[in-house]
This record gives C-alpha cells, structure tokens and sequence, in this order.
C-alpha cells in the first residue's frame, strides 16, 4: 500500500511540474505567463562587458547566451527571463 501511495504522490508532483514547465523541465518565460513590461533600465552594452573583461578576466565573464540560460530562472522554477543580443532600436 505505501508504495502505491508513493507512486500516486510521484505522478501527482510530476503533472504539476509538467504543467508549469516547458520543455526540459524549464519554465516558460515570464512575459508568457504574465502581463509584464521592462521598465526603464539601461542596457547591456559592449563598453560594459569589455569593463568586466578588463576587471575579471575573460574566462570569469559568461557572454555565450547558452551559459547564461541557468540563471535566468528563479530559484523556485516559477520564472523564466529572456536573454537576447540584439541591440535595441533607437
């Protein structure tokens, strides 16, 4: 009986992390699941990178956008940013 109830608790977690998450179990992306617009911060610019390239080192500075994929995503797997390097429109 206990492994029953354990199976049922499994497949019970299961279908709800498989309805908050996209594909490989990470979550959709914020502005998806709620009305969101960016305020009015700057932007990430070349002159800011090479400036912590200049003060870390390059191998301490992620600019590769898939190593940066882990960090947008909250603690909780509830939120997920998104990450682009396209240059905004001026």
């Amino acid at each position: 009986m206990f492994s029953n109830c354990a199976r049922r608790l499994e497949l019970l977690y299961r279908r709800q992390v498989s309805r908050k998450c996209g594909l490989h179990g990470r979550p959709n992306f914020t502005k998806n699941n709620y009305k969101v617009t960016r305020g009015h911060f700057g932007y990430l610019e070349e002159g800011h990178i090479l400036y912590f390239q200049k003060l870390l080192g390059d191998a301490r500075v992620l600019t590769d956008l898939s190593d940066l994929e882990n960090y947008n995503v909250d603690r909780y797997t509830q939120v997920r940013a998104k990450v682009s390097s396209q240059q905004r429109g001026l």
